[in-house]
């Protein structure tokens, strides 16, 4: 079922969320690299890059697309739904600040790879209070 089901275990909570943006930092910078043709030591160097200098840049991205994501899913049980609203959030911050389309999708999937390997906690919620539902439903 994709529809509202309750609320809070169908999210992976504040860790998950944060652990979410981290990994979501380094994903950008791994996909600007690809894009522009970069190749594997590339797209390692360019992670690295943006993980220690863009931050700033990309809290405020990050924590508002958490937010939305949260507010807009929390209710709905297919994890799905989650990860495409956290691709149209990061693409909408990341267009407000980086003012470039092709970045801001970019900003957008690297959302999406971010909440999509947070999903896993989201199945450990539903443990703890006896769902049995997987979050891949």
């Amino acid at each position: 079922m994709t529809g509202p089901s309750g609320s809070g275990i169908n999210t992976p909570g504040l860790l998950g969320y944060v652990v979410g943006v981290a990994a979501s930092i380094p994903l950008y910078g791994a996909l600007v690299a690809v894009v522009a043709g970069g190749g594997p030591l590339q797209a390692l160097f360019a992670a690295l890059v943006v993980t220690a200098y863009g931050w700033p840049l990309t809290l405020p991205v990050g924590i508002g697309g958490a937010l939305v994501v949260h507010a807009l899913c929390h209710r709905f049980r297919a994890q799905g739904v989650h990860v495409a609203v956290a691709f149209g959030a990061g693409a909408a911050g990341g267009a407000l600040v980086l003012r470039s389309t092709g970045a801001a999708v970019l900003v957008g999937v690297a959302a999406a790879m971010g909440r999509t390997l947070v999903i896993p906690l989201v199945d450990r919620r539903r443990a703890a209070v006896g769902h049995d539902f997987p979050a891949t439903d």
